[in-house]
């Protein structure tokens, strides 16, 4: 009973703060808190260089999905990977 599972363990706790990015506001500056998917789609999410702790730029959101400016790169994203993703907001970037 007072067994704590990897599993757990592994999932930060999530702030009151704490959007899906499909709630992210275009120009906004985040920060990504969690994942919200199995292993497969984790993985491609941290290929695209979206990775946990790692900043986003979203640079538009509409019906459609999303544009986002990671590092140097511009990624577009459809709303439904987006759900996925927990996302805090940070001050811009200087």
């Amino acid at each position: 009973m007072g067994e704590l599972s990897v599993k757990n363990m592994s999932k930060p706790k999530l702030e009151k703060a704490d959007v899906p990015l499909t709630q992210a506001l275009a120009g906004g500056h985040y920060r990504i808190i969690s994942y919200n998917a199995d292993a497969r789609t984790r993985n491609k999410l941290e290929t695209m260089g979206l990775i946990c702790t790692g900043s986003v730029q979203v640079v538009s959101n509409t019906a459609a999905g999303l544009i986002l400016q990671v590092k140097n790169s511009r990624l577009a994203m459809g709303k439904e990977l987006a759900r996925m993703i927990a996302v805090r907001q940070e001050p811009a970037w200087k």
